[in-house]
């Protein structure tokens, strides 16, 4: 990963943690996520709502701290 991306990555971190998850950030980590998944597993979702947003940045903030443990 890139220091651009670690750089999004925490920020969607930092904005998950206080409960406000701004939908360009959370699409620029899920381009992040399908750059480093099988195309099977690519996130699709626009994004659109909320509390989408918030589910999927669950799962890449789980999966960054995963890869950087």
């Amino acid at each position: 990963m890139d220091i651009e991306e670690i750089e999004i990555l925490t920020r969607l971190r930092d904005q998950f943690a206080v409960g406000i998850v701004i939908k360009k950030t959370v699409i620029k980590s899920k381009n992040i996520w399908n750059k480093y998944h099988e195309p099977k597993d690519h996130i699709t979702y626009c994004m659109c709502t909320s509390v989408k947003r918030n589910i999927y940045a669950k799962s890449i903030i789980e999966w960054y701290e995963e890869i950087n443990r």
